[in-house]
């Protein structure tokens, strides 16, 4: 294995693709049928695995130039409607949430290939909103 350890030419990262059930979520809101009109009356900081610190991650990827985005099998408009709670509106849009209805299938299914022809398209992503609060 190659040390990174006194490289002087290491790039930060221009973009950054998180999962959202079980990673942005400490829970599986597919698995738990949450739906969009269900995400108002929750209590985001019990079902975001940890706010102060996805809320200060994304703060500071964007202030950097830093690129972030989501790539989930689950419902659009239910990450969405999260995401908005958590970090605000704006942020995270369909610009930078990857899901299955991109693909012609409904949301909650799994895409042949998996995750990869879902970095694909987000690759593609060319304009994320600053954060602007």
């Amino acid at each position: 294995m190659t040390s990174l350890v006194g490289k002087q030419h290491i790039h930060p990262p221009r973009l950054i693709v998180l999962d959202f059930d079980l990673t942005i979520l400490s829970l599986h809101s597919w698995a738990e049928k949450i739906k969009n009109e269900d995400v108002a009356l929750r209590d985001v900081r019990d079902d975001v695995a940890d706010l102060d610190f996805f809320q200060e991650f994304v703060c500071r990827a964007i202030s950097r130039g830093i690129k972030i985005a989501i790539a989930s099998f689950g419902r659009y408009d239910v990450i969405q409607a999260y995401l908005d709670r958590a970090v605000g509106p704006g942020i995270f849009t369909r610009e930078n949430i990857a899901t299955p209805s991109q693909y012609g299938l409904s949301d909650g299914h799994a895409i042949h290939g998996g995750k990869v022809p879902m970095l694909e398209v987000t690759e593609s992503f060319t304009s994320l909103l600053s954060l602007e609060t």
